[in-house]
């Protein structure tokens, strides 16, 4: 029990790593059209965070640039759009234990059903390592609970709306009013640095209390 146990996060965790990456794909790629109906992934131009930001606006993080947008031929075209929405539901998450996981991999015919997510694995060559074999029934029965455990968390709509809507409210405030963000964020830095100030001086005051 403890080796299978063992074994099963190790794959789990050699597949959340794939998935994450697969994930991270869409940060600077975006799904290309080609002629004959093929999709493809394609390194894009990503939007600089300053084009939507004030002139000269001070910039606290490293977040320079934003994922490309998503063609609009994906979400007006009914039939592109319907694929589309397969993206990291069951059958997908299935599909990428098929293809890094399988005995013999995905098929080219299983592969075709579903043009975005053959996109995305033909874009991610495989580099999976698992030094130890794991029993398919083991990882069949670790998939079925990570994936109920994925849905869980991203099916729920308020989780997204409740981001996009934070994001509006921010790029408001900061269109809006600029100066009163600027007190604030002035503000939230200086009640930081007198809280470290605070702290350091508690640190020194303990140390000396020791000695």
């Amino acid at each position: 029990l403890k080796q299978a146990t063992l074994l099963s996060s190790n794959y789990i965790a050699a597949y959340s790593v794939q998935l994450y990456k697969t994930v991270l794909l869409l940060k600077n790629h975006s799904f290309i059209h080609q002629e004959g109906g093929l999709i493809t992934m394609q390194q894009s131009i990503r939007i600089d965070v300053q084009q939507i930001l004030p002139e000269n606006f001070p910039l606290q993080c490293n977040i320079v640039y934003l994922p490309p947008p998503i063609l609009t031929r994906y979400v007006t075209d009914a039939a592109l759009l319907k694929e589309y929405d397969k993206l990291f539901n069951n059958l997908h998450l299935q599909f990428v234990h098929s293809t890094y996981f399988g005995p013999r991999g995905s098929t080219e015919a299983s592969r075709s059903k579903h043009p975005f997510q053959k996109a995305l694995a033909d874009a991610l060559p495989s580099t999976v390592k698992i030094i130890d074999p794991v029993d398919p029934y083991v990882m069949k029965m670790s998939l079925s609970k990570y994936m109920t455990n994925f849905q869980n968390i991203w099916t729920n709509k308020k989780r997204f709306n409740k981001m996009l809507n934070y994001v509006i409210i921010v790029l408001l405030r900061i269109h809006l009013a600029p100066e009163r963000g600027r007190i604030k964020r002035e503000r939230i830095a200086n009640r930081t640095l007198n809280n470290r100030s605070r702290q350091q001086l508690h640190t020194e005051s303990s140390s000396s209390v020791v000695k």
